[in-house]
């Protein structure tokens, strides 16, 4: 599932196997409002839980680790074969969140969104 690109930012990105973040991020909703998290860990821990859930897997090319550090890919050497795709979904992450218009951070203090 392709992410509709966000002001402009032309990454072209996929949303996971399928859309998996997206469904991640209905169940962990869904946890959140039965387990009433809001109230039991906090506004800001619930946000962080959502947005881990979309960005999980971010931009998965289809092939796990192994495979990316084992046909030596342009992840996994970019990575020095250290969990390339989990730096690579963070990486692409921080780099949505370069674009004011995409920035749901950006009203959060420096410290906040340490």
């Amino acid at each position: 599932m392709a992410v509709e690109h966000c002001g402009g930012s032309g990454l072209g990105l996929e949303l996971g196997a399928g859309g998996w973040g997206l469904s991640l991020w209905r169940r962990m909703y869904a946890i959140t409002r039965q387990a009433n998290l809001l109230t039991r860990l906090g506004d800001l821990e619930c946000l962080i839980l959502l947005v881990s859930c979309i960005c999980h897997d971010l931009d998965h090319p289809g092939y796990n680790n192994i495979y990316q550090i084992n046909a030596r890919t342009e992840l996994a050497l970019r990575y020095n074969d250290i969990s390339p795709l989990e730096n690579h979904h963070c990486s692409i992450a921080f780099r949505l969140l370069e674009h004011p218009e995409c920035n749901i951070f950006k009203n959060f203090s420096r410290d906040t969104f340490k």
